[in-house]
């Protein structure tokens, strides 16, 4: 199979062991949790510290020095917890060898799948991805070189130890940190379910739900064509849907254009443009903020020894700030709620109520940390203090009830029209959200805080319907905060409706389990076309096999700080390591200076402007070969595809050093 070329299994199977044994012995004697659960809680767990201090050694040592070295530290620290060693301890750590058969086989399904899609901002993760594993930790923003940029970059973090350690392109490395976590969190959310209910059978359902659970767009067929009119004409596509389709019912029966799609087209029906299946979570942080709720969920109050405990899920909850910061608000949001409303219960009944100690120091530890960690949060603070050095602003709007499709729109929730279209877009999850806060009251009571946080911080998603993003990110940033109550439901629906569905009459059963695979039925359609991409590998939109040759000969070999200029901004940050100073933001924010240098790149200009080298295509020299081909300007080299070495047309890349142009 193609993929195992791609990179070198071995560095990757140890980096994985030094993770896996680590955090396995971590949680031998610091958490009572049941031995089926383990192995594969503590490798989530080895990963997710590892990767977190990356994130600090990799600003005091080279990139590649910092991976080893925090792997090798997790694994110190796992025996340190875990002293003194007992000899079976081999033996338990390999007894549940089908759920790590699982986790390879779906890594490798999940990894495929995304080496034939680039449907999802890779114009931003993979000069995100290539920038980081050359040391930019936290990155700055690739296309303006002295701006900070608060990306939630955990996923992609890991992505950059792959292709340092394991010599992955980033087009490689990317989709192989999205199929690991991709497989780890699937897996996990079936042992939860196990944990809830008792049963074995739930594990399974409870993973194919989570799969597959999303969107029924496709339920408008059903409506009499006179209401699905007047529906149409009341949606406002944008993004990607207003590029298939000019109305919603046009969209229905016409297929999803996005970039890099696979052979079989996705059909518009089943997508959408605020629940999509846990199969199509390919963007830039994946399934990483569901991986680090499950390991807080299954791990939050079994700890045996309170400071261990406090700073393993420390390090998770921080780590959650840097893979997804809409989750972390809103489950300290929802911490803050459990809280308040069980010093309430129990101040009136007992007159007195004590605070959760190692709780409140976990939760504060995590929060000084995500002041200077890097991502999102860091970035917002900072520039409150300097905002004129970062990307991204962080600005709120009130707005009346109205739920945010990336699709659709803005839908009104106060007409049919608008809440019809919401539903459809949300999918029968959202009908489950009453048992998740019901679990949640019951953990206030049972003092499960995490749970409870967890549970609470799915009323604040849906409070996000009376708020609006209006920050650098785009209002359509919006929806992850909805988003994340759905994708929490989804995580509980099966085992705590399994657990109500008890002694409750077979009508009530069957009505449940039409309801799931109506819920799925969408998923399983994305997941079809999806697989179908498995056999094209792609490397995205911008790039070429021609690029991928450049990559592997230069990548990080220019000199550190040196820019790049590209006629395709994203290009050579990908290629090369190294930045460049062509925008503000990744779509329609071209400065005047690289306006004024792509209608005339002499590279006399382009040099003042502060490049040192230029790198394009074909096309590009063609339409402005007059200024390009200048004696200052010396071609390092030149790769030229098929039909352009046999002297017929065809396409090259050239990498021009440009410094002697004064």
């Amino acid at each position: 199979m193609y993929l195992l070329r791609e990179f070198n299994l071995l560095p990757f199977v140890a980096l994985c062991l030094l993770w896996g044994i680590g955090g396995w012995l971590m949680l031998i004697r610091t958490f009572d949790i049941p031995e089926r659960e383990r192995g594969l809680l503590g490798f989530g767990v080895g990963l997710v510290v590892s990767n977190w201090l990356v994130n600090f050694f990799a600003r005091l040592m080279p990139f590649s020095s910092a991976c080893w070295l925090a792997a090798g530290l997790t694994l110190a620290g796992g025996i340190a917890l875990a002293w003194p060693l007992e000899k079976g301890y081999i033996g338990k750590w390999i007894q549940n060898w089908r759920q790590w058969l699982l986790v390879a086989v779906l890594t490798f399904l999940f990894t495929l799948i995304g080496r034939g899609l680039s449907i999802y901002d890779d114009f931003q993760n993979l000069p995100m991805t290539s920038l980081i594993a050359t040391g930019e930790v936290p990155p700055n923003f690739p296309l303006a070189s002295n701006m900070r940029y608060g990306y939630h970059y955990f996923l992609l973090l890991l992505a950059a130890q792959f292709l340092q350690t394991a010599n992955a392109a980033p087009w490689t490395a990317v989709d192989l940190a999205r199929g690991l976590v991709l497989a780890l969190t699937l897996t996990l959310g079936g042992l939860w379910a196990w944990r809830l209910t008792g049963q074995r059978l739930s594990a399974l359902l409870a993973g194919l739900f989570l799969a597959f659970a999303g969107g029924v767009r496709w339920m408008l067929f059903l409506l009499p064509p006179s209401l699905l009119d007047k529906i149409s004409a009341q949606v406002t596509l944008i993004g990607s849907a207003a590029s298939s389709a000019p109305t919603l019912k046009d969209l229905l029966t016409s297929v999803w254009l996005t970039s890099a799609s696979p052979g079989i087209p996705f059909p518009a029906a089943f997508v959408s443009g605020v629940d999509e299946p846990f199969v199509m979570l390919h963007n830039g942080y994946g399934a990483s903020h569901l991986l680090l709720i499950l390991l807080m969920l299954m791990l939050g109050n079994w700890g045996k020894k309170a400071w261990p405990w406090g700073i393993i899920m420390a390090v998770l909850f921080a780590s959650l700030a840097m893979a997804n910061e809409a989750a972390f608000a809103l489950i300290f949001l929802g911490g803050v709620l459990a809280i308040l409303l069980w010093i309430v219960i129990y101040a009136r009944k007992e007159g007195k109520a004590a605070l959760p100690i190692p709780l409140l120091a976990a939760a504060t530890a995590a929060g000084v940390l995500t002041l200077f960690q890097g991502g999102f949060i860091t970035n917002a603070i900072a520039g409150w203090f300097r905002p004129a050095a970062s990307v991204l602003r962080v600005e709120f709007a009130l707005i009346p009830p109205a739920l945010l499709s990336a699709h659709l729109g803005s839908l009104n929730l106060l007409g049919l029209s608008g809440l019809t279209a919401a539903v459809v877009e949300t999918g029968l999850v959202v009908f489950a959200l009453p048992w998740i806060l019901a679990w949640g009251w019951k953990a206030i009571h049972e003092r499960q805080w995490f749970a409870a946080a967890i549970s609470g911080s799915t009323l604040f998603g849906i409070l996000s319907v009376f708020i609006r993003y209006t920050g650098g990110a785009g209002e359509t940033a919006t929806t992850r905060l909805f988003e994340h109550s759905l994708q929490i439901t989804k995580i509980l629906a099966v085992p705590l409706i399994w657990n109500w569905l008890h002694g409750k009459k077979d009508y009530i059963k069957e009505i449940a389990i039409i309801a799931a695979i109506t819920t799925c039925l969408s998923g399983f359609v994305l997941f079809g076309v999806e697989v179908s991409a498995m056999q094209k590998p792609v490397y995205a939109d911008y790039l070429t096999s021609l690029d991928a040759q450049f990559y592997a000969k230069y990548w990080n070999k220019l000199e550190p700080g040196v820019l790049v200029f590209d006629p395709k901004p994203s290009r050579a940050p990908t290629v090369f390591g190294r930045y460049n100073n062509a925008a503000t933001w990744w779509i329609n924010a071209a400065t005047d200076e690289w306006v004024a240098l792509m209608q005339n790149p002499d590279p006399h200009a382009v040099r003042k402007a502060g490049y040192g080298y230029m790198y394009y295509h074909r096309f590009f020299w063609e339409e402005h070969q007059n200024v390009l081909d200048q004696e200052c300007a010396r071609v390092m080299e030149q790769i030229d595809d098929i039909h352009s070495a046999s002297n017929s047309p065809g396409d090259f890349r050239r990498l021009v050093d440009i410094r002697g142009c004064q």
